[in-house]
């Protein structure tokens, strides 16, 4: 029979394979910060080739060990190894941890090393880097406004946390959603791969505040550190600036945090305009997808204080999203994502936040390549966990053809926030334009575990299942897309394309003339997509020009969307790509340092 362990034994019995720790006890095994769960039969085939240290396994060995006394068929055991080589991103062709042996069995390739040993090489190599998560801090003030000021309190301390350097600090969306019932710090610590949590609580009583801080090793059950603030009111910001160097030093004795601007830094003195800019981004974290509330506090917050930064940065994420999801004429969504990136790097050009809005209007707006990665990247050189910073940079790479750097960003990005829908939408997204199909699906699954109504994860889901050779499921999952579009014409080109992929060119037409007869906002570059996967070139590429001559927010991912891969050849579409800075001989300039930073606008 395949062993079972008990939980008392399962650290021991933690293993490494390469970069991939395999957790018998609970079928798991982490790569890349990621858990991926297999099926107890599936992890009784590893441990099975685990054993064999490199030798090879017969079939008949594995069969016998893991299904005993059955009549099985060979079939079950190549889905288990599917499974694996899934769980790994393996490739049968290729492969780095299990390679097949016709006609005999399989062998593990992957360097086995204990966990243990594991530890002393991290130790040794200064790679056991403290991985943060900082809970919501709990409100005890009869005032309900005031979890604003605690949910503040979080996200402030999270980026503070992560200027500090050799520090791997969990994202906002993650932290609250783990951190929603604390209850079970075990299963919380689990869940986002922490190795310390930070905690507490937030007392208001007319000018006076209590801020009640700990620090909690959940491995050890050890609180490590924890401590009371009674302060003024007044004084909410410099207290989260003491929490967060009291945090490092004691995780981190050896680090020097450096002088001068503290760690937590929000550009503003005024308590109620910070109070309206924490409820905008409580908003902004509840929906993104319609930022319509969060707009409304930031502007009470700019308001107060005209010279508050971190607004102005808030407002060109909403602004953005109301021009790429065509939820206003895009012309006025992108006059003021411009005023406010402006505005906000011009108050603090040292804050990760408006650097990233910076970037993000060089990158979906002026469609300048370089000026938006400079942007994203000085973001990270202040705050290295920025994971918005991260996430664009995935994309960004994509039509640059930086494949394997955007893929090493967008991984970065999900294990900071695994709890977070967009991260894995962004990681989704950014494999669908590298044709990593198999990355794409299991990213949209694993976003749609958490929000299962999302649209364009259920297509990226939907688009990779057909590539993957999996049709009928396709089909159902692209039925369900279209029904859920019925309000967003223009995202039902998204079904259509499938539709069209999956042969049903009828039902993909029918879609396509419906767009083009509705003449809505931003329904250009939405024809194309669905023209060019007809076949319908010179349509296509009229669509196309039309949506460059609209400045079309989305219209970089020509550089690299699967669905326009029939046009890459026409002259049209070529010197699209070049007006855009997409062609080759601009991409092999610009590496060169031969380009300059100004394209066509």
């Amino acid at each position: 029979m395949p062993r079972r362990y008990s939980p008392e034994q399962t650290a021991s019995l933690q293993i490494w394979l390469d970069r991939a720790q395999v957790r018998p006890a609970s079928n798991e095994i982490l790569i890349d910060g990621e858990v991926v769960r297999v099926r107890p039969k599936t992890m009784a085939v590893l441990e099975r080739l685990i054993a064999g240290r490199g030798e090879v396994v017969t079939k008949e060995g594995i069969l016998n060990h893991v299904w005993p006394h059955m009549e099985v068929s060979d079939g079950v055991l190549t889905d288990a190894v599917h499974e694996l080589r899934r769980a790994f991103s393996d490739n049968s062709r290729d492969p780095r941890f299990i390679q097949t042996i016709p006609r005999r069995g399989y062998r593990l390739l992957a360097s086995l090393e204990t966990l243990e040993a594991a530890a002393a090489r991290l130790s040794a190599s200064g790679r056991g880097t403290p991985r943060i998560a900082v809970l919501p801090f709990v409100s005890l003030s009869d005032e309900p406004e005031d979890k604003y000021f605690c949910d503040g309190l979080c996200e402030d301390l999270i980026n503070g946390l992560g200027k500090a350097g050799d520090v791997e600090v969990v994202a906002r969306t993650s932290s609250l959603k783990a951190g929603a019932d604390q209850s079970d710090l075990h299963r919380i610590a689990a869940r986002l791969q922490a190795s310390h949590l930070v905690c507490g609580s937030l007392r208001r009583r007319n000018d006076e505040i209590r801020v009640i801080a700990h620090l909690i090793e959940p491995r050890t059950d050890t609180e490590i550190w924890s401590e009371v603030y009674d302060r003024r009111l007044e004084d909410l910001i410099a207290v989260q600036d003491e929490i967060a160097r009291s945090i490092v030093q004691a995780v981190m004795p050896h680090l020097e945090i450096p002088g001068g601007d503290g760690l937590v830094s929000v550009s503003t003195s005024n308590l109620e305009a910070y109070r309206e800019f924490a409820k905008g981004r409580y908003f902004w974290v509840q929906d993104n997808a319609n930022p319509s509330r969060a707009i409304v506090h930031y502007q009470r917050a700019l308001e107060m204080d005209p010279d508050f930064a971190l607004p102005h940065a808030g407002m060109v994420e909403c602004y953005n999203t109301f021009a790429v999801f065509h939820l206003m004429p895009q012309a006025s969504a992108r006059e003021a994502s411009i005023q406010h990136a402006e505005q906000a790097l011009f108050l603090d050009p040292q804050s990760a936040d408006t650097q990233f809005a910076f970037g993000y209007t060089q990158f979906y707006i002026h469609w300048n390549w370089r000026l938006a990665e400079m942007a994203f990247i000085k973001a990270l050189g202040v705050n290295p966990n920025h994971v918005l910073a991260r996430c664009f940079l995935s994309l960004l790479y994509c039509p640059l053809r930086r494949f394997a750097e955007g893929d090493r960003f967008a991984r970065s990005a999900t294990r900071l926030d695994p709890c977070s829908p967009f991260a894995w939408f962004m990681r989704g997204f950014g494999s669908h334009y590298r044709r990593d199909f198999k990355d794409a699906l299991f990213a949209a699954e694993q976003g749609l575990e958490l929000a299962s109504e999302d649209v364009l994860l259920r297509f990226v889901q939907a688009d990779s299942l057909v590539r993957l050779g999996q049709p009928e499921r396709a089909l159902k999952l692209n039925h369900e897309l279209y029904e859920r579009t019925a309000d967003f014409p223009a995202w039902r080109s998204l079904a259509g394309a499938v539709y069209r992929m999956l042969g049903d060119t009828r039902r993909a037409e029918s879609i396509c003339g419906d767009l083009q007869c509705s003449g809505g906002n931003g329904d250009a570059f939405v024809c194309s997509y669905l023209l060019a996967q007809l076949g319908e070139v010179d349509l296509a590429l009229d669509s196309l020009e039309r949506a460059e001559r609209d400045k079309d927010s989305a219209l970089w991912t020509t550089g690299c969307a699967p669905q326009y891969d029939s046009l890459r050849q026409h002259p049209r579409f070529f010197e699209l790509l070049q007006r855009l800075g997409l062609d080759t001989a601009s991409l092999q300039s610009w590496a060169s340092g031969e380009m300059s930073l100004e394209f066509p606008r």
